[in-house]
């Protein structure tokens, strides 16, 4: 089976050698690794250069076309059966390519495979993101059967190209968020997800609250147009859970009470739901702040994409 492993970079000096280390020390060194240029000014390129012996690097450079546009010509030059997409700001555990590898060897009609995003960097911030993310994770797992998946996030995921093919491929369009259509496009035509526990790939978060606010109402502001295309989904647990923060700012007009009621709700579930990771109680706090500012900028930036696109074709209509 032929393996690509697919990352695009743009002035990435500054992060891409823990990655490309992280490659070297892979237990599965069958793969080539394709690395989409961006019209980097900085000295990524040579960085890159720098580990043609220890990596069997393919660079394909372009003029600054930006990210969507960039991994769309990226994924088109991919020769192989199983591509697998990272990001130049990750540090891949050294069983992570292997951990990719093996489901779609054994099952034929697995169509894609996920792992552990674990959160890298220092501060608080960091630390409440990682026990988020490990508390959602473990949730995951818990409420499907075996490791089938329902969506696998991007910067951790690994696709076989036949069955992408079969789907029509990626969009990689502007305001799509790209791996929920293809996962959820695959699923739609038979092809299994997978997610796996083994593999783990570090990914550097942002440190301060701003940050991931705004990182996350971008995330809410694709997620409309995501499901324009995916109605259905928008009706699962998993879709309505993350925009509870609409129904506590709801229940705290109606009755300020319960909308007080319901945030300390929210502070003892969060406690209940990290209780098995390995943190201690401050961090746990963390994770509940962390849980309520990533639901919170989700939420609103979901309404406000929705109010827009609403508008917009009022607007359009009224011509």
């Amino acid at each position: 089976m032929r393996v690509c492993v697919l990352t695009n970079v743009y002035n990435a000096s500054g992060v891409i050698r823990d990655y490309l280390d992280s490659l070297t020390r892979q237990t599965f060194r069958d793969f080539e690794l394709l690395i989409v240029d961006d019209g980097s000014t900085d000295d990524t390129v040579e960085i890159v250069r720098e580990y043609e012996d220890s990596l069997r690097i393919r660079l394909l450079k372009l003029p600054h076309v930006g990210l969507n546009a960039a991994r769309a010509k990226g994924i088109e030059a991919v020769d192989a059966d199983v591509c697998i997409i990272l990001d130049a700001d990750e540090i891949a555990e050294p069983e992570a390519i292997a951990g990719f590898v093996e489901p779609f060897v054994a099952d034929p009609g697995v169509g894609a495979v996920g792992g552990k995003l674990e959160a890298w960097g220092d501060g608080w911030v960091v630390a409440g993101t990682r026990v988020m993310r490990d508390a959602v994770f473990r949730l995951r797992r818990a409420r499907r059967q075996g490791d089938e998946a329902w969506v696998i996030p991007g910067g951790c995921l690994a696709v076989r190209l036949k069955a992408v093919r079969d789907v029509g491929g990626f969009t990689f369009k502007d305001g799509v968020a790209d791996d929920y259509d293809i996962c959820w496009r695959l699923r739609k035509a038979g092809w299994k997800l997978k997610t796996k526990n083994t593999i783990v790939v570090h990914h550097r978060e942002p440190t301060t609250l701003k940050k991931v606010f705004l990182r996350k109402r971008d995330a809410g502001m694709h997620a409309v147009r995501t499901f324009w295309h995916h109605k259905k989904m928008l009706l699962d647990w998993r879709s309505l859970g993350a925009l509870y923060p609409a129904g506590i700012v709801g229940a705290a007009i109606w009755q300020p009470w319960l909308g007080l009621a319901l945030i300390a709700g929210t502070l003892l579930g969060a406690q209940v739901l990290f209780w098995p990771t390995r943190a201690t109680l401050r961090e746990k706090l963390w994770g509940w702040i962390l849980l309520n500012v990533y639901s919170s900028g989700y939420t609103i930036g979901f309404f406000t994409e929705l109010l827009r696109a609403t508008v917009g074709s009022s607007a359009v209509a009224r011509r």
